[in-house]
C-alpha cells in the first residue's frame, strides 16, 4: 500500500506546492478520487479544483480553474473523458471534459443537483443521481437524499430515468450486463461514524435486462461504495464492522462472507474505486492511497 506523492499546480495562483514543503505542511483533504480504467491516472478534487495525476504520484494537472467548485469525477470506459459535478451556474450540473483539459462541455441544465455516478459500458451516456422525478404519474417522494438514477447522453439532451430508487456509487460489471449500487434509505449524514440502524446503507445488484434487484449486503451497519473486481466474480466495498472504522472488504457475488483488504484502525477509508488491473484507490486521513489485493 502506498500514499500518492504529488505536486499540485494551482494554475490560477501561478504557484506549485509540494506534498512535503519546507514548513512541513502537506496538502490534505484530497477528495472524491477516482482511478482511471487502466490504472495509470487518478482524478481528484482539492479545494474545489479538479486535478489529474499519475497513479504513481508526481505533478498533478488542474482541469478546472477554481472560480467554481468541482468534484465527483468519473472516467469514461476508454479513459479519454471525465464527467464531473460543478456549481458554475448555481446548483451542481454535470460537465464533461477531455483528460487533456480540452473540450469542456455542460451536459445537464436543470435547476437542481446532479452528481455523476458512472458512464454506461458503451461510454455514450452518463449515469447520475438527480433530485427530481421522471414522471408526473410517480407517487415516489424525492428529497435531497433519496435521488433516483438517471441517464443522459454525452452529447447532452433530455434525461432518461435509469432506476427509480435512491442509488449511489454505481459500478458496472465487466460484461456491462448489470451494476452494483449503494442504496441510501435515510437522511443520515454520510460522514457519521458507527451508524447502526435499519436505515443504514446496503449494497444491491441490478440487472436492467430482467429488471431484477438483488440485495448482496444487508445488515444494521454501514456498507458503501461497491466496486466490481476485474473478473466480475466478486466486488470490493467499504464497511464498518465489529466496532471498527471503514475499511475495504471483498465479497464474492455468491454471498460468501467478506474478507478485509485493509486494516486501518483510527480513521475511515473513503471514496473507493478500482481499475481494470485490480489496483484499488481510496482516501485515508485526507490523502490518496493505492494498493492491490494481498499488498500491505
Amino acid at each position: 500500500m502506498r500514499g500518492i506523492r504529488l505536486f499540485l499546480c494551482f494554475v490560477f495562483l501561478a504557484l506549485t506546492a509540494t506534498v512535503a514543503t519546507a514548513t512541513g505542511t502537506t496538502p490534505l483533504w484530497l477528495v472524491t478520487p477516482r482511478i482511471s480504467p487502466d490504472g495509470s491516472q487518478i482524478a481528484f478534487a482539492y479545494k474545489g479544483v479538479l486535478y489529474v495525476v499519475a497513479a504513481q504520484g508526481g505533478q498533478a494537472r488542474a482541469l478546472t480553474t477554481g472560480h467554481a467548485y468541482a468534484a465527483h469525477p468519473v472516467w469514461s470506459p476508454d479513459g479519454k473523458q471525465i464527467a464531473f459535478a460543478s456549481d458554475q451556474f448555481g446548483n451542481f450540473d454535470i460537465f464533461l471534459i477531455n483528460t487533456d483539459g480540452t473540450d469542456l462541455r455542460r451536459i445537464t441544465i436543470l435547476s437542481t443537483t446532479e452528481i455523476p455516478q458512472s458512464f454506461t459500458p458503451a461510454g455514450d451516456s452518463i449515469v447520475y443521481a438527480g433530485m427530481y422525478l421522471g414522471s408526473h404519474k410517480s407517487a415516489a417522494f424525492v428529497g435531497g437524499w433519496n435521488n433516483p438514477l438517471y441517464r443522459v447522453a454525452t452529447t447532452g439532451g433530455a434525461e432518461t430515468l435509469h432506476l427509480p430508487v435512491p442509488a449511489q456509487n454505481v459500478s458496472y460489471a465487466p460484461d456491462g450486463k448489470s451494476f452494483l449500487f449503494e442504496q441510501r434509505t435515510s437522511v443520515e449524514n454520510e460522514f457519521r461514524k458507527h451508524h447502526t440502524s435499519s436505515a443504514s446503507r446496503d449494497i444491491w445488484l441490478y440487472d436492467p435486462t430482467t429488471q431484477s434487484l438483488s440485495c448482496l449486503v444487508k445488515r444494521p451497519g454501514e456498507d458503501r461504495c461497491p466496486r466490481f473486481a476485474p473478473d466480475g466474480k466478486s466486488f470490493y466495498f467499504l464497511s464498518e464492522r465489529e466496532g471498527g472504522s471503514f475499511n475495504v472488504y471483498e465479497q464474492p457475488l455468491n454471498g460468501s462472507n467478506p474478507t478485509a483488504i485493509t486494516h486501518f484502525e483510527k480513521l475511515p477509508v473513503r471514496s473507493l474505486s478500482v481499475a481494470n488491473n485490480g489496483k484499488l484507490c481510496f482516501v485515508y486521513d485526507g490523502e490518496i492511497y493505492t494498493t492491490r489485493k494481498g499488498e500491505t
